[in-house]
């Protein structure tokens, strides 16, 4: 090979390798090789060992890869300072940075003649244990390494070319310089390519935000792929796009250019299938197969380990889990039900709940389950145990749609290719658990970058600044330039003296504003031939930040005129006019005699907004997935006391029973009866937070029983009477939860753990159905209703009774702090009040019409969009397709029209 064309980056030679071929098609001179430099110092290697030009003892050290270099600096440091400092990871990475600056540009010398500081001499300190850690373990790194190799390039060894050609290099570092003087020395030569264009068009944009340059650079580049595609194939159009914080913009930028491909007719896109090509990869950890990956060793490596249910579910719901999705997924909604918020998955199918799970899932599980690690492990044993685990449980055997993609094999690949190499890795630590290892593998990944390779065409590039390096474009777009990205904030290293960083034969990456400016500078000439056609811009506002353009844009250069961008969803409405507009409120009707969808709560939601209703109950919208709370439940607390009080009046029966229990015997029946009712909360929470959840409920029903004890005389006949009644056409399921009888009537009380106002119940609107409808479910006891209300227990409020009656004082004789009621009579006579100069049977009549009409609507499928109140559909199940915003901009418009 008689010329060898080194690039800065292989991204840069996968291009030039396109262009080179396509030249030598022609039959032009001869195939060219094209790779990085250190893809030929790999080649130099193999071939001078093939060849017996290297000794095998030259080279007999294992190299060190980056994250084994960090943690060997890392255990050093905790060794050295006591495990003193909080974040030593993020040290260490330093430390590491210093060690590979201090090898290539500066010497030992050049430390001890500056000024040394207490983390200059830590340095010092620690790169001695260092290199002797490494010469112990026979091991080197990469800069050892790089020396090694131009010592042996310097003696003679391996062939080379007669001439180099470098691209995209703006700069060379210490060890290319050496590299350079060495092959120049031994009659190669070098030369670096020069630009083969010049921008003939450059302007600048000055955008509003990030969301406003996102969009006039998806605008221009769609732009300029229909004017590029009249001159060549789609295959061979090259339109970048570059920034300094690549990771702020990417998000926007990504999601408006696919959004105007998609408005194009072009398929939604994605990294991995077309069109955009995002140079900066993902960090493999980030990766769902991954994720799955780890999540599986985290769970199912020890059987005593305790899991909480969000990682349980998210295991469980992976497409690269084992067995039919809609099986787990019926699982996962069983199990919720449990409400075990954290639990041992051995105790989980150790359980009745195991005849629930899929049959291969459930075999899979079991085999685990059997499975003992041993507390220590080194690191060869932890690698194999995770392929075993991962083998076992079918991890990404497939996934929910079937095969894995492309894509997904490639990451699967990867990934068991890492953990692999893992056990091959020098670590400190001689053996430590599983889920050490799992945390220090963990941190490996997650340094790793991933992108999938793609066969199709990606003619728009998103790339960082250095990327770009040495690449050429169709057309350029350089977005993000505002005075805090561009030139970059410099960032010294802190374990080296400035004044050694600044003063080496070359400055050392980001030692101070001054070599920002020079590395800015020089790329943005690069850039200047990189394209014919340029665009430069910056957001001039961040959040709430107002921003200034870069020093170095020139802004004497013709601003470009910014273009109307239209959203998919702008472009939809746009569209209304094409279509006739017809309000449909009505839903299908409810068959005659069925059972209420949602039971009372459906009349309660209709009340509030049909269309709500119709959404939530009868769609089933208000039945999505159940929260797992990591505390009792309020539904589960409200449960709990309503059983306890249903006991204690079974057993107690009336007010004179009550009075005759001591304090001391009323606490211990009331403590037995929570501690029964506890009993099935044993195996799904901490004793200590039981015992605390205890104490406080014990706390509010006997203060809940001294309220009571204040009452006049009363006899409780019926506790949680359930019947099924039928009303505007439809049947209703309900339950009192207790009807007290106070001379010879009755008192309807309904028990609340949260907050209820009794104003609900007789306001203009009647917007207490479930109350009201309770008078349908009394038919049957045949006696007059005295009284109504809620028996309210709620921890921050306390207790309180509060009920409306009719003319008599029935509830209490005296004025007492906790027991609130009503006199209709006395509301009866103020003038302006919904049920003025109303009898008391008329006001409980009405009640009874108001929940027959909301049954009434509800079995007609009425479902119109009406609300008074935005808080009062702000927990609505269906709160995103009710389109609350698209209904507010109608009724504005609709009022400015009158």
């Amino acid at each position: 090979m008689s010329k060898i064309h080194i690039t800065v980056n292989s991204r840069l030679s996968q291009l030039l390798k396109t262009q080179l071929t396509q030249f030598n098609s022609q039959g032009i001179g001869e195939t060219p090789k094209v790779i990085t430099l250190s893809q030929w110092w790999e080649q130099w290697h193999s071939n001078g060992l093939l060849g017996g030009e290297i000794s095998l003892e030259v080279f007999d050290k294992r190299v060190l890869s980056s994250f084994e270099a960090k943690m060997i600096w890392e255990n050093l440091l905790n060794k050295k300072l006591d495990n003193a400092l909080l974040n030593p990871s993020t040290t260490a990475k330093q430390l590491e940075q210093a060690w590979h600056l201090f090898q290539e540009y500066t010497n030992l010398e050049a430390l001890s003649i500056n000024f040394i500081n207490a983390e200059t001499q830590l340095f010092i300190q620690l790169q001695a244990d260092y290199q002797n850690w490494l010469n112990k373990h026979n091991l080197t790194d990469k800069s050892l390494l790089q020396k090694n190799r131009l010592q042996q390039l310097r003696a003679g060894v391996g062939s080379l070319p007669k001439e180099f050609i470098l691209h995209g290099f703006d700069s060379l570092a210490p060890f290319m310089q050496q590299w350079q003087a060495i092959i120049i020395d031994r009659g190669c030569l070098v030369s670096f390519a020069k630009p083969s264009v010049k921008a003939s068009k450059q302007s600048y944009f000055v955008a509003r935000n990030l969301q406003d340059e996102a969009q006039q650079v998806a605008n221009w580049a769609m732009q300029k792929i229909a004017e590029l595609k009249t001159k060549k194939p789609l295959s061979d159009i090259r339109i970048g796009i570059v920034a300094p914080n690549l990771n702020e913009v990417l998000f926007a930028t990504q999601w408006t250019i696919e959004e105007k491909l998609c408005d194009l007719g072009c398929q939604p896109l994605s990294q991995e299938r077309g069109w955009l090509n995002i140079s900066l990869g993902k960090s493999l950890a980030q990766v769902s197969l991954v994720k799955n990956a780890l999540l599986t060793l985290d769970i199912f490596a020890n059987p005593d380990k305790t899991v909480r249910y969000d990682d349980w579910s998210n295991w469980l719901l992976s497409p690269y889990t084992q067995d039919n999705f809609s099986l787990r997924h019926e699982l996962d909604v069983q199990l919720r039900k449990l409400q075990w918020s954290s639990f041992k998955w051995t105790s989980l199918i150790s359980s009745k709940q195991i005849k629930n799970f899929p049959k291969a899932m459930r075999a899979c599980l079991t085999e685990q389950a059997k499975i003992k690690l041993n507390t220590k492990l080194n690191l060869t044993e932890f690698v194999e145990k995770s392929f075993a685990l991962l083998e076992n449980l079918h991890w990404a055997k497939s996934q929910a749609n079937g095969a894995l993609s492309s894509v997904e094999f490639q990451q699967k690949r990867t990934f068991l290719m890492h953990l692999s190499s893992f056990k091959t890795f020098h670590i400190m630590p001689d053996k430590q658990s599983f889920h050490s290892w799992l945390s220090l593998f963990k941190s490996y990944i997650s340094e790793q970058v991933h992108q999938a390779e793609s066969g199709v065409v990606q003619p728009i590039q998103l790339l960082g600044m250095l990327e770009a390096g040495g690449q050429s474009f169709d057309a350029l777009w350089v977005m993000g330039l505002n005075d805090e990205a561009w030139p970059r904030v410099p960032s010294p290293n802190p374990f080296l003296p400035l004044e050694v960083q600044r003063n080496a034969h070359l400055p050392m990456p980001r030692c101070d504003a001054e070599r920002e400016l020079d590395y800015a500078e020089t790329l943005m000439t690069r850039f200047v031939h990189s394209a014919k056609e340029i665009v430069w811009s910056y957001a001039k506002q961040k959040n709430a930040q107002t921003l200034m353009a870069s020093p170095l844009l020139n802004v004497n250069l013709g601003l470009l005129n910014p273009q109307k961008y239209d959203s998919l969803a702008q472009l939809s409405w746009q569209a209304k006019s094409s279509i006739e507009w017809l309000e449909d409120c009505q839903a299908p009707q409810v068959p005659l005699g069925s059972i209420a969808p949602g039971g009372t709560g459906v009349l309660a939601a209709q009340n509030v907004c049909p269309l709500m209703a119709f959404m939530d109950y009868r769609l089933g919208t208000k039945y999505g997935i159940e929260t797992v709370e990591d505390g009792l439940q309020s539904t589960s607390l409200g449960s709990l006391v309503h059983k306890v009080l249903e006991r204690f009046w079974l057993d107690i029966k009336s007010h004179t029973e009550l009075l005759k229990i001591s304090d001391e015997n009323l606490t211990a029946k009331v403590d037995d009866l929570i501690t029964h009712e506890m009993e099935s909360l044993q195996q799904r929470f901490d004793d200590n937070y039981l015992a605390l959840e205890k104490h406080r409920i014990l706390e509010l029903l006997l203060s809940w029983f001294e309220l009571e004890k204040q009452r006049n005389s009363f006899e409780v006949i019926e506790n949680e009477l359930e019947s099924l009644i039928e009303v505007g056409g439809i049947q209703f399921k309900i339950k009192i939860d207790r009807i007290d009888k106070v001379d010879s009537e009755l008192l309807i009380i309904d028990y609340k753990t949260g907050k209820a106002k009794l104003s609900e119940l007789y306001n203009a609107k009647m917007s207490a159905p479930q109350l009201a409808i309770y008078l349908y479910g009394i038919a049957s006891l045949n006696k007059k209703v005295a009284g109504l209300g809620y028996g309210i227990l709620h921890s921050d409020d306390g207790v309180k009774i509060s009920v409306i009656l009719d003319e008599a004082e029935r509830l209490c004789n005296k004025k007492t702090k906790g027991l609130s009621f009503v006199m209709f009579d006395k509301l009866a006579e103020k003038p302006g009040f919904e049920y003025s100069r109303f009898q008391w049977k008329d006001f409980l009549t009405q009640l009874k019409l108001e929940v027959k009409k909301l049954a009434e609507s509800v079995q007609h499928g009425e479902a119109v969009m009406m609300f008074e109140d935005e808080k009062d559909i702000a927990y609505a199940g269906c709160l995103l397709a009710l389109r609350v915003p698209e209904v507010q901009s109608q009724k504005l418009s609709f009022k400015s029209e009158l």
